[in-house]
C-alpha cells in the first residue's frame, strides 16, 4: 500500500491500533520464520561455543547415571570446527586486495568507508561481519540508516559524527516479516530491535524490545510492554518519520544466490550437526578414558556385610564405583575397566566426521596427518587439485556476493546523500571490486607469465590480455579514464617477438649450458676408468 503523505501513513497506523489489529500485524511472521528460527539459533550457538553450549547439546547416553552425566558435562571440551571453517573463509577473502576506488567518487562515500557503523567501524570490518553472518545463517540483512535531523547538514557535522549515514547488520531471527513488489524488490520490512536507554547514568533502564517498520518512503517505531494482567502484550506507536529514499534502506546478503525470498542455505548448515556429533563422541571417549584410568573395584560382599556403616567401608576400598560378588566361589578382588576397542571405534568415527567437515568446503588442506583427522598430506596430487578447485569455487562465489552487497550499500548511501545520479551509475562503474579468483597468483606471478609469453613469441592476443589483467592488479585505484587509456595503448601498441622487428630476438646459442652436476652421462664411465687406471699405477 502506498501513502501519498506521511499523515496518511500515520492515520493508517492509528486506525490499526484502535481496531486492535496492530498486535496481530506486529506478531505476524514471514512464511519460513518459524521453521528456520531454531536452526539459525543452533548454528549461532555452535559457532560461538562456550560452556552453555554443552548444557544444551551434550546427550546423556543409555544407562548413564545422572551423577556420572553431570561429571562428564563438567569435563566436556571441544575444538570448534564450525568457527574454524567460517573464520578461514573470512580470512581467505579479506586478506586479498579489496579494491575501493579513491578517484571519481564523492567525498561522502569516502567518509562512510572510514566510519561505516554507528560505533565508527570501517567498511572492511563491517563487511567481514556481514560475510561471517552470511556463512552462519545463510542470510543476513544490512540496514543503512542516518541520524540526520534535517535536510541541511554541514560537512563539519558529518565529520564530527553529529549527522552521518551508518550501517548495521541484522540477524535473520530479528527480521520478522517482509513483503516484495512485482519486481521482487523489498516493499516493506519489520525488524525487531533490542534497545536500552542509557545515555544518562541516573536514568538508565534495562534492555527493552521494540519494532521498526520500513517501507520505501516512511518508517515507524513501535514499543512493547505487558498489559495490566501481566500476560498479554500491548504495542504502542512511539515515532514515525520520512526518509524519502524511494527504496527500503536494507540490503539482503545471501550465502548462495537463489530465487528464495525468505531464507538461503548457509555454509555450515550441515557442518554444525557433524560438529555436534564430534563433541558428543569425544565426550563419550572421555568417559572411557576416565573409567580406564580409574578402574572399578570388584570385592566380595562379605567384606562389607555386617558392618555398622557400609558407606565408610566402601570408602576404604576405593574412590569410585564398586561392584560386589559372592566370595563363596573363591574369586579374588580385582579392578575391571572398559574394553579399549570401544575407544578405537569412537576415534575412527571422529576422524571420519572431522575429515568430512573440512572436505565439504574444500578445506582438507587445512588438516594434516598430524591432526586428529585424516589430512590432505596423505592424498594424491589429483585429490589435492580437486580439493583446491572446490575451495576456490566457494571463495569466488562468496567474494562476488560480498562485492554485490557492498556496491548496493554504496548505492543506498548515495541516496541518503540526495545523490540519485551517482547511485544510478554504481552498478555499471563497479565502485568496489573483490577478487574473482583465489588461485594464489600474485603480481610477480602475473609478470612472470607475461614475460614468458613475450620470450617465446606467444600469440599477441594472449599477451595483450595478460597485460590488461596486470593493469587491474597493479593500479586498482586509478581513475577509470586513465585505465581505459592504458588498456587502449596495450591493445594498439603491444607487440610480441613473433610480429615485431623492433624487439631483439633471444639468441639461444648464447644461453648458459645446463649444469648436470651429479648426473650420469656417457663421459662418466670413461672418467671412472681413467681414475681407476691412474690409481692402480700409483699403487
Amino acid at each position: 500500500m502506498e501513502f501519498a503523505t506521511q499523515q496518511d501513513f500515520v492515520d493508517a497506523l492509528i486506525s490499526a491500533q484502535k481496531n486492535g489489529e496492530l498486535a496481530d500485524l506486529l506478531e505476524r511472521r514471514h512464511p519460513e520464520y518459524l521453521a528456520r528460527t531454531s536452526h539459525w539459533e543452533f548454528a549461532e550457538e555452535t559457532y560461538v561455543g562456550g560452556p552453555d553450549w554443552f548444557k544444551k547439546n551434550l546427550h546423556q547416553y543409555m544407562k548413564e547415571g545422572d551423577k556420572s552425566f553431570k561429571q562428564r558435562l563438567e569435563r566436556a571440551y571441544r575444538f570448534n570446527h564450525t568457527k574454524e571453517v567460517v573464520d578461514l573463509v573470512n580470512k581467505y577473502i579479506y586478506k586479498s586486495e579489496i579494491n575501493r576506488r579513491k578517484e571519481d567518487i564523492p567525498a561522502y562515500l569516502k567518509r562512510f568507508w572510514l566510519r561505516s557503523s554507528f560505533r565508527g567501524m570501517d567498511v572492511s570490518n563491517l563487511m567481514a561481519e556481514v560475510c561471517r553472518y552470511t556463512s552462519i545463517f545463510g542470510r543476513c540483512y544490512i540496514i543503512i540508516d542516518s541520524n540526520r535531523t534535517s535536510d541541511i547538514v554541514t560537512v563539519a557535522d558529518e565529520k564530527s559524527g553529529k549527522a552521518r549515514v551508518y550501517a548495521y547488520v541484522v540477524k535473520p531471527m530479528d527480521v520478522l516479516d517482509m513483503g516484495f513488489d512485482k519486481l521482487g524488490e523489498l516493499e516493506w520490512v519489520l525488524v525487531k530491535e533490542s534497545f536500552r536507554q542509557d545515555d544518562d547514568f541516573f536514568t538508565a533502564k534495562p534492555i527493552s524490545i521494540r519494532y521498526r517498520l520500513w517501507n520505501k518512503k516512511y518508517w515507524a517505531l513501535f514499543g512493547e510492554k505487558l498489559a495490566e494482567n501481566g500476560k498479554d502484550k500491548v504495542f504502542t506507536i512511539q515515532d514515525v518519520g520520512e526518509h524519502g529514499l524511494g527504496v527500503v534502506p536494507m540490503v539482503i546478503s545471501d550465502e548462495v544466490k537463489s530465487g528464495a525470498l525468505y531464507s538461503s542455505r548457509g555454509l555450515i548448515d550441515d557442518i554444525v550437526y557433524m560438529d555436534k556429533a564430534v563433541a558428543n563422541y569425544l565426550s563419550n571417549m572421555d568417559a572411557i578414558v576416565q573409567d580406564q584410568t580409574f578402574s572399578q573395584l570388584v570385592i566380595p560382599m562379605q567384606s562389607i556385610v555386617g558392618t555398622e556403616n557400609p558407606g565408610e567401608k566402601l570408602i576404604e576400598f576405593g574412590t569410585k564405583t564398586i561392584f560386589t560378588y559372592d566370595a563363596a566361589g573363591g574369586a579374588t578382588p580385582e579392578y575391571i575397566s572398559p574394553d579399549p576397542k570401544q575407544a578405537s571405534l569412537i576415534l575412527e568415527i571422529v576422524n571420519k566426521l572431522i575429515s568430512e567437515i573440512y572436505h565439504t568446503v574444500g578445506m582438507s588442506g587445512e588438516r594434516t596427518k598430524n591432526d586428529n583427522a585424516v589430512g590432505i598430506d596423505n592424498s594424491s596430487g589429483v585429490a589435492k587439485a580437486f580439493d583446491f578447485q572446490r575451495m576456490n569455487a566457494v571463495l569466488c562465489d562468496k567474494a562476488q556476493s560480498m562485492q554485490s552487497v557492498e556496491n548496493r550499500i554504496a548505492k543506498i548511501v548515495a541516496l541518503w546523500n540526495n545523490d540519485a545520479a551517482f547511485a544510478d551509475t554504481i552498478n555499471n562503474r563497479k565502485i568496489v571490486t573483490y577478487p574473482d579468483n583465489f588461485d594464489l597468483r600474485d603480481l610477480y606471478d602475473e609478470f612472470a607469465i607475461a614475460k614468458a609469453l613475450h620470450d617465446i613469441g606467444g600469440p599477441t592476443l594472449m599477451a595483450k590480455q595478460q597485460m590488461s589483467d596486470i593493469v587491474d592488479k597493479l593500479f586498482p585505484q586509478l581513475k577509470l579514464s586513465l585505465i581505459k587509456k592504458i588498456k587502449k595503448d596495450i591493445e594498439e601498441n603491444w607487440e610480441t617477438p613473433a610480429n615485431s622487428t623492433n624487439i631483439k630476438q633471444i639468441d639461444r646459442s648464447k644461453a648458459p649450458k645446463q649444469r648436470r652436476q651429479g648426473s650420469v652421462t656417457q663421459d662418466t664411465t670413461q672418467k671412472n676408468v681413467a681414475n681407476t687406471v691412474d690409481t692402480k699405477s700409483k699403487v
